[in-house]
């Protein structure tokens, strides 16, 4: 059971540093590059559309996936804990 756990631990630790690597780069050039608006506006005048104005926003696959893989995540976890109270209620 510890080796299991050791090995589990070790995976997650390589798999979360590959996707950090991977992932990182990209997202420090896009946050130093500045845009249009910018360089335009000064910040502190920066203002907010009213949101009746605004659409909503697309998700990608990846976002629906991940909430999909959360409601079943949920839907699962609600069952299993109905079942063990029942079994603890009639025990």
């Amino acid at each position: 059971m510890t080796k299991l756990a050791l090995i589990g631990g070790i995976l997650l630790g390589v798999g979360l540093a590959a996707f950090a690597l991977l992932t990182l780069p990209s997202h420090c050039a896009a946050a130093k590059k500045p845009t249009v608006t910018e360089a335009a506006i000064p910040r502190e005048q920066w203002t907010m559309r009213p949101l009746t104005l605004l659409a909503r926003p697309k998700w990608s696959t990846g976002r629906k996936v991940a909430m999909h893989t959360m409601r079943a995540y949920l839907l699962v976890c609600m069952i299993l804990l109905t079942v063990k109270a029942v079994q603890l209620g009639g025990a």
